[in-house]
């Protein structure tokens, strides 16, 4: 997926290349895939999915394995196979994938120390990276990186935020307030948003609350915290992979409604997977003794 769509950013940016004629994919019909840099506007990568953002939650999300799984290799060749996923993250020039990257890099950093006992120091780096991440957002203005990043930062500070223009996720966020203030507690069925306003509420957590009030929205929080729970039973340290994607997750959804994508439920289901597969080791240990 990475190397698919640093291939599709540079034939689409610098070729001219009609790359979506050779490889059709879905894509949203209103979905503009641009951004502007000093007046010029290029073409974002969304590789398979059908928008940029949505590929950047993708390629965040399974970051963490791809780090726990690449460590059986040479630190070079490891680096270099995290770079290629960081990168085509990078050229999503998604706003919510901009902060889960220094997210992710942060709590790869305290788990990492942590499992591998560097209990005192963990906290002082992980704080050190997040109060790094914190200034460098802060003085964003005063630093020349603003004029190639301007659009990410505006999004992330919500400077473009809009509530005049009908298809814009305040304006949606805002039909959602609406009709959730109707019917609270048990929603208005599947698909009300689209019904009425042509589009969804572009947050799962609203789109929830408007299909299934707030009935609906306790238990999706309820089945996360049964996973979450399982994920600290674990014994083995892909436990931080699976809380790293886990949180990764959860937070973009709070700006996309699309759960049809199988990623956070095929994360659900990885993590009973796991969770069995280490009971059935522990049983069968413990049946060994006697």
């Amino acid at each position: 997926m990475s190397s698919f769509t640093i291939l599709e950013f540079f034939a689409k940016n610098l070729l001219q290349f009609d790359f979506d004629a050779i490889f059709p994919r879905a894509t949203v019909s209103e979905f503009e895939a641009t951004y502007a840099i000093m007046g010029e506007r290029f073409i974002r990568a969304r590789g398979t999915t059908e928008e940029s953002g949505h590929l950047a939650l993708y390629l965040a999300m399974f970051l963490p394995f791809a780090y726990y799984y690449f460590e059986k290799y040479k630190i070079a060749y490891r680096f270099m196979l995290i770079g290629v996923i960081v990168f085509a993250l990078l050229l999503t020039f998604s706003a919510m994938g901009f902060v889960e990257l220094i997210i992710l890099t942060t709590l790869l950093l305290i788990f990492s120390l942590y499992s591998n006992g560097n209990k005192k120091i963990f906290i002082l780096l992980g704080s050190l990276v997040m109060i790094v991440a914190l200034i460098s957002i802060s003085i964003y203005k005063e630093i020349d990186y603003y004029s190639l990043f301007g659009g990410i930062f505006s999004k992330i500070t919500l400077e473009n935020a809009t509530f005049s223009y009908d298809g814009s996720r305040t304006q949606r966020w805002l039909n959602a307030f609406e009709l959730i203030r109707e019917k609270p507690f048990f929603g208005h069925g599947s698909g009300i948003a689209s019904i009425l306003y042509g589009t969804g509420s572009t947050s799962f957590y609203l789109e929830i609350l408007v299909e299934f009030g707030i009935i609906g929205l306790m238990t999706f929080f309820f089945i996360t915290l049964l996973h979450l729970i399982l994920v600290f039973r674990l014994q083995s340290k892909i436990k931080y992979v699976y809380l790293t994607s886990l949180i990764i997750a959860l937070l973009h959804y709070s700006i996309i409604s699309n759960y049809w994508y199988p990623w956070l439920w095929t994360i659900f289901v990885l993590i009973v997977i796991e969770f069995l597969r280490e009971q059935k080791e522990i049983n069968s240990v413990e049946e060994r003794k006697y």
